[in-house]
């Protein structure tokens, strides 16, 4: 039995939901567009939350991915982010389960520097390594943490 006065878990996941549809108030997005964004994205990547508390979490780290993604591409750079299967997750939490510490420590204090040459010469627009056969496809390593392979 729940105590009258703490709030219920439905009324705390409400507020959850809340939060994170002001999260994202600023961008091109009602509350529930990203919602259904959000529900498209799941279904898309297969994902299922076992607790309401996860499923919140979850919008609300997608909602400030949403956020950064809308405001970059807003720029009108030479590139584009989108979501992806980390879409639900913040950036410490991605760090922690996808990222080898080689990536996640900062270069020791000898270590080298890099000198580079040619500065100002001209440069492709774009260049795709993989026509020339010097790299292959991206492929998805999930947690193998082999990068430095590919």
């Amino acid at each position: 039995r729940e105590h009258p006065t703490l709030p219920t878990s439905h009324s705390i996941m409400l507020y959850k939901t809340i939060v994170a549809a002001c999260i994202v108030g600023s961008s091109a997005f009602s509350g529930d567009a990203l919602l259904a964004k959000f529900e498209a994205w799941k279904k898309e990547q297969g994902k299922e939350y076992g607790t309401a508390d996860a499923m919140s979490k979850a919008m609300m780290a997608f909602a400030a991915n949403d956020e950064i993604i809308n405001t970059h591409n807003a720029k009108g750079l030479s590139y584009t982010l989108g979501h992806n299967a980390f879409s639900d997750l913040t950036w410490d939490e991605f760090r922690s389960t996808h990222m080898s510490e080689l990536f996640t420590n900062k270069a020791p204090k000898n270590a080298n520097r890099v000198h580079l040459t040619g500065i100002g010469a001209p440069v492709a627009d774009a260049m795709d390594w993989t026509t020339k056969g010097a790299v292959t496809p991206v492929k998805d390593q999930q947690r193998c943490g082999s990068c430095w392979a590919f």
